[in-house]
């Protein structure tokens, strides 16, 4: 039997291309594993699996009658498909989260075997890496049982700080670490490092801890793909040293992306070009058609060969192997695993000789990807990914007749238009000037660097010096595109940020591309302009005149404060800076305020110079105009132009809200930077919040002797709750309803010490958190007795958080 004959007698067309309710399935099943999302906690599987069955049940009864009406049919195979997605996403999830470490066991040393998973991450001070838990060698002292089973074989992430070797992927290791569970923190807007947890199936963090039980066991094995993935990653590093894409080369070749610079990020995403880092599915294409190359040649060489297998099919099946390799070089992502299964798709297709329609080809794509990750719907780039192919195939078919390079310019100014909801909705930004950028940076880059990238990776492991040509050739032409979108970056309305949009206008801007993706000449199609004015327009609500809102947010172990009144603006302080690289300021701050609609920062107190109260001013300094900076020293006094020392008597006056600096004064004298931070007040006349930074108990007692009315409803707890502030006698002059603290999970110093919390709770004052409560919300009004207050991790908590 010829092997044509042989690869036809398997019938793919009949498990792919014959599906008829393919389509159907994959919505039902993508609606199920997206209905998760809005559970708090993991639902109850049993039920849904009682459903699907009864689903599943209607489904057989109805199929017996052809003559019955369709529409029964279908609501059942959604019905069905739903449940599968709903009952397999659950289980996953349940899965993990029963793997989580155990809360007895966080912050204590325990002994582990595993392997390093991924390319580790080398920066200042640290080393950050995968490991996956091969077993358990020690549990915590005093922990008895059979502990056998706990972390293995699931993936935790950690730090190497003292005395760290060089790590390399695919290592074995006995470690000694101390972990907690999965935790970050949780402000509206910003990014939820515990959903990204979740979803990448990591059940504890932790670091390494200096110990002679450290030691490799074994190095990566020789096939291991992550090992693969460091070499070239180290080749390109060592080929081009001096050069600046470097580290964009690293991202083009094996998605290694910790080296790219802030400054190259921002140029990125001023100009929409970041998704050019994404190994596509014209980088899979690519890598999958040279694989038709050496067939074409043998069989042009041997032509017996096609009598016995088709070039079709052999091309096919070394386009799919050499597509695999590339994926798993690239770390296979999400954009890489959707980009993989749709290349396959097509190919496979072509064995069979068979046209497949799109949105088939996206229906088996999108079933594949839920079934490898039913959580990848948590993440932008599944969205982003799958509307950008049904986006381009849409306006292909729009515009069959129209000339190549009409139909690239019209498709890139579509897709890029077409996209603006969703990347306002996960990114709160989109750029203005990525059309033009685009139409320049994606020829450029999947014409020219792309295929010198993948041409040096392929002569690698015979020449490293052709390798490094070919890399130095493709890192001259990345650089004189980065020039061209520097330039572009630079221009003041490349990037338009916007607030937070409600459901409601993101469902109006959603349904102004639907009616702009109509046939030209379709009535209403223009309307969409009207539909996308909420994107540019829409401002957030502030308070109205003679109220405030405070935001303490929550920047784990250190401080940041946000007043807002009617049209002003005041920050106090600005949260943590770690060596690790992480800057709440940028990280938190900044995208929190964006989300607000705030442009600009009024004034900004940093209350003193430790890097848990002022770790971020620099940050904010460099994105945000800020009209006026207080400081409590003069050796601060070079952060702004408009820098000023904030004194006891300083007053302003803001929207009917009243601003009032206690402390420090010019005769305070102490040795503690602490106890010279800053302290205000805030009143409407009605209701106020007294701010206090680290001061301790001897400047309370002063501020009690120097000020009768220290009343305030709300009080920021002093030094994050050490038992060196909040004294009784405060407590009593203060007369708080309300006291927040603002401290970081599981901190080093035991913050807010269990005597002050007891202090509060016998004092009748409801004290909130940020370890429990996230960012913390409060409204003060003239008209209303009592402040209202909103704990975001309570009133929002999803099931992935703590």
């Amino acid at each position: 039997m010829l092997w044509h004959d042989a690869w036809l007698s398997l019938k793919l067309k009949y498990i792919i291309y014959r599906l008829n309710h393919m389509r159907i399935l994959a919505v039902g099943f993508f609606l199920g594993s997206l209905a998760i999302n809005g559970f708090t906690t993991l639902p109850n599987v049993w039920i849904y699996l009682a459903v699907g069955l009864f689903a599943c049940s209607m489904a057989s009864i109805f199929t017996r009658f052809k003559g019955f009406c369709n529409f029964p049919r279908i609501f059942i195979f959604i019905a069905v498909s739903f449940s599968a997605g709903l009952l397999y996403t659950s289980a996953v999830g349940y899965r993990i989260q029963a793997a989580y470490l155990p809360s007895t066991w966080e912050g204590k040393d325990i002994q582990i075997e595993g392997q390093v998973l991924a390319i580790p991450e080398f920066k200042t001070g640290s080393t950050r890496f995968l490991f996956k838990v091969k077993q358990l060698l020690q549990a915590p002292a005093g922990i008895t049982g059979d502990n056998s089973k706990v972390l293995q074989g699931h993936k935790i992430r950690l730090n190497w700080y003292r005395n760290r070797p060089t790590l390399h992927a695919g290592e074995r290791w006995l470690l000694q670490v101390r972990l907690k569970r999965p935790y970050g923190s949780l402000n509206p807007n910003t990014f939820d490092y515990e959903r990204w947890l979740f979803t990448q199936g990591l059940v504890a963090t932790g670091y390494v801890r200096a110990s002679d039980v450290n030691q490799r066991l074994s190095e990566s094995p020789y096939w291991w793909p992550d090992r693969w993935r460091e070499k070239i990653k180290t080749a390109i590093a060592q080929a081009l040293p001096e050069e600046a894409t470097a580290s964009l080369l690293q991202g083009l070749a094996v998605a290694y992306r910790t080296e790219i610079t802030d400054e190259q990020w921002d140029i990125m995403r001023r100009t929409g070009t970041s998704h050019l880092l994404a190994i596509s599915g014209l980088h899979i294409a690519l890598v999958a058609s040279l694989g038709f190359l050496p067939v074409l040649a043998l069989w042009f060489l041997f032509p017996q060969l096609y009598l016995r297998l088709p070039v079709r099919i052999a091309g096919s099946v070394l386009g799919v192997i050499f597509a695999c390799v590339y994926a798993l070089l690239a770390g296979c992502s999400l954009p890489t695993q959707r980009a993989l299964i749709m290349v396959v798709i097509v190919l496979l297709a072509l064995m069979q000789r068979q046209l497949m329609a799109l949105s088939r080809i996206l229906a088996l794509a999108l079933l594949a990807v839920l079934l490898f990750d039913p959580l990848a719907s948590l993440s932008a780039s599944f969205w982003l990914s799958f509307a950008a192919v049904a986006l381009i195939g849409l306006l292909l078919n729009r515009r069959h007749q129209a000339k190549p390079w009409q139909q690239w310019l019209q498709v890139q100014w579509g897709l890029s238009l077409a996209l603006i909801p969703l990347t306002a909705v996960w990114f709160g930004s989109f750029s203005l000037i990525s059309p033009i950028a685009n139409l320049i940076a994606i020829p450029w880059v999947t014409g020219s660097v792309v295929p010198l990238v993948l041409l040096g990776v392929i002569v690698l492991p015979f020449s490293a010096v052709w390798a490094a040509e070919l890399w130095w050739l493709a890192a001259q032409s990345l650089q004189v595109l980065f020039d061209i979108l520097t330039y572009f970056s630079t221009q003041t309305w490349a990037l338009w940020t916007i607030p937070a949009l409600p459901w409601y206008w993101l469902l109006v801007s959603l349904l102004g591309v639907a009616l702009w993706l109509l046939p030209a000449g379709m009535p209403g199609r223009y309307l969409s302009v009207v539909c996308f004015l909420p994107l540019f327009v829409w401002q957030a609500e502030r308070p109205q005149q003679g109220e405030f809102c405070l935001d303490v947010l929550d920047v784990g172990q250190g401080l940041a404060t946000v007043v807002r009144t009617a049209q002003h603006n005041f920050l106090f302080d600005t949260g943590p800076r770690f060596r690790s690289g992480f800057d709440s300021g940028e990280a938190i701050i900044l995208p929190w305020l964006q989300a607000q609609g705030v442009r600009s920062v009024d004034a900004m107190m940093i209350s003193h110079d430790d890097l848990d109260h002022s770790g971020g001013a620099q940050a904010i300094l460099a994105a945000l105009p800020v009209q006026q900076l207080w400081v409590n020293t003069e050796k601060q006094m070079d952060l702004h132009p408009t820098t000023g020392l904030c004194r006891a008597g300083l007053t302003w006056r803001w929207d009917g809200v009243d601003f009032t600096v206690l402390h420090p004064s010019d005769t305070t004298q102490t040795q503690s930077d602490n106890d010279f931070s800053c302290v205000i007040r805030v009143s409407n006349g009605n209701q106020s919040v007294l701010l206090v930074a680290d001061i301790a108990q001897a400047v309370e007692r002063q501020l009690i002797r120097q000020f009768s009315e220290l009343k305030s409803d709300v009080l920021l707890v002093g030094h994050h709750g050490s038992k060196t502030s909040s004294s009784a006698e405060w407590l009593q002059a203060v007369e708080p309803e309300i006291a927040i603290v603002s401290a970081g999970y599981r901190n080093a110093f035991g913050h807010p010490h269990p005597d002050v919390v007891a202090r509060y709770q016998r004092a009748g004052i409801a004290l909130f958190s940020t370890i429990d409560s996230g960012a913390i919300h409060v409204d003060f009004s003239p008209h209303v007795a009592e402040v209202k207050v909103e704990a975001y991790r309570r009133e929002h908590k999803k099931f992935w958080n703590r």
